[in-house]
């Protein structure tokens, strides 16, 4: 399976001068699933290329969780992000609930 860093210049200019959406979701996805989910802890190496996507013009980026957006904002901890909660039925951009 290829990392997308490996591919992130290739993305930026295939995109250039569109708006993209990524969502990604947490647990086992972005992090590996643990048997106790206060064990889960998002790499710094995923944080690094997650804050690296957020700044490219046109990318937005979303993470989507099972868990509360309280306890998905303390894994992750990126500003300027969507995150959506609880399969989408808890959703903040910016610090504002929507």
């Amino acid at each position: 399976m290829k990392k997308l860093s490996a591919d992130m210049e290739e993305i930026k200019s295939r995109i250039k001068d569109k708006d993209v959406f990524l969502f990604f979701d947490l647990d086992g996805t972005l992090a590996p699933i643990r048997k106790k989910p206060s064990d889960v802890k998002l790499s710094e190496s995923v944080r690094v290329l997650l804050k690296k996507a957020a700044k490219v013009k046109g990318i937005s980026l979303a993470i989507i969780s099972g868990r509360d957006i309280k306890s998905v904002k303390k894994i992750v901890g990126i500003n300027g992000i969507i995150y959506s909660g609880n399969h989408g039925m808890e959703l903040e951009k910016n610090g504002r609930r929507k």
